[in-house]
């Protein structure tokens, strides 16, 4: 009965097989070894991945940005005192030209108490000044666009 146990705890080992007991314990090591290699590989691609995230939002909120910019410089140059009726009349065709355009984005124009635009290019005198203004809790929507454009007589 000792021998059978021995036998059992210690097995004969051929001396021609026992390489295939250390070459599929170097298989077992590179697959183990290349798991790792996919693991940290991905690892390192969601790293990338959620961290170009941000830098995607930023640069979408800098477009968006940009792009208020420009709608608005195309009618800051008329804010401001002391507008002749000529700048008034090209600011109207400006807006007109936008409203028509840009439906998503429409300026409304104010002249005492008309808001036609029509209406108000025949009430603009050319040699006569105006103050022409988009106040700031008013005149712009919640993006940053401007959505109201009031313009007023200067006294003379």
């Amino acid at each position: 009965m000792d021998r059978t146990y021995r036998s059992a705890i210690y097995p004969k080992v051929d001396k021609n097989k026992g390489g295939d007991i250390m070459e599929n314990a170097a298989k077992a090591l590179l697959i183990a070894g290349a798991v790792l290699v996919v693991i940290v590989l991905i690892t390192i691609g969601v790293y990338i991945i959620s961290s170009q995230k941000g830098t995607i939002e930023t640069s979408k909120e800098a477009a968006d940005t940009l792009q208020v910019a420009t709608f608005n410089s195309t009618f800051l140059k008329y804010i401001g005192s002391n507008k002749k009726g000529s700048e008034i009349k090209s600011l109207l065709t400006e807006v007109q030209t936008n409203n028509k355009r840009n439906p998503s984005h429409t300026i409304e124009v104010i002249y005492g108490d008309k808001t036609s635009i029509s209406e108000i290019q025949t009430s603009i005198m050319p040699g006569k000044s105006y103050k022409v203004s988009a106040d700031d809790t008013n005149g712009y929507d919640e993006n940053g666009y401007i959505k109201s454009i009031v313009i007023n007589d200067l006294a003379t």
